[in-house]
């Protein structure tokens, strides 16, 4: 039963955002004249404040990184953030303004992150959460069976 929820929640996610979101970012990688920069967020929010008990998500939902990159936490009461929290706010601002400021993410006292290669096969990605790090993914064997799928 656990199998069949996980495979039937990474399908919808992938036909949701993910999978075009990745084809997207495959083709800026392999085509354009600029540098590409893969993450993903996956640090869950915490407990709502009004019910410190609740079982927390089991992972992050689409535009849940929002108020951690935009760095206002402290706005919004409906969630009893933590220290953990702030830090991957922290990262999360640095890492977004180094990048606007000179079109690279890294920066003193982030973990590396690498610009993506054209043409690789399994693309590393930037995993944010609370000690962030640059892994390979686990997902692309899920998205070139969508493109055989897609025919794309």
């Amino acid at each position: 039963e656990q199998e069949v929820t996980e495979s039937a929640t990474a399908l919808a996610s992938d036909r949701f955002i993910s999978y075009s979101t990745w084809k997207w970012l495959d083709l800026h990688r392999n085509f354009a004249q600029k540098p590409t920069y893969r993450y993903l967020y996956s640090k869950p929010r915490p407990a709502p404040a009004d019910n410190p008990q609740a079982a927390l998500a089991k992972g992050a939902p689409h535009a849940c990184e929002i108020e951690y990159c935009m760095g206002n936490l402290n706005l919004v009461k409906s969630f009893s953030w933590t220290k953990d929290d702030y830090k991957v706010s922290e990262t999360m601002m640095n890492y977004f303004a180094n990048f606007i400021k000179t079109g690279n993410p890294n920066g003193t006292g982030l973990p590396e992150w690498p610009m993506m290669k054209a043409n690789e096969g399994i693309t590393p990605v930037m995993v944010i959460h609370t000690e962030s790090m640059y892994k390979n993914s686990t997902f692309e064997e899920r998205y070139k069976l969508l493109d055989k799928y897609y025919k794309n």
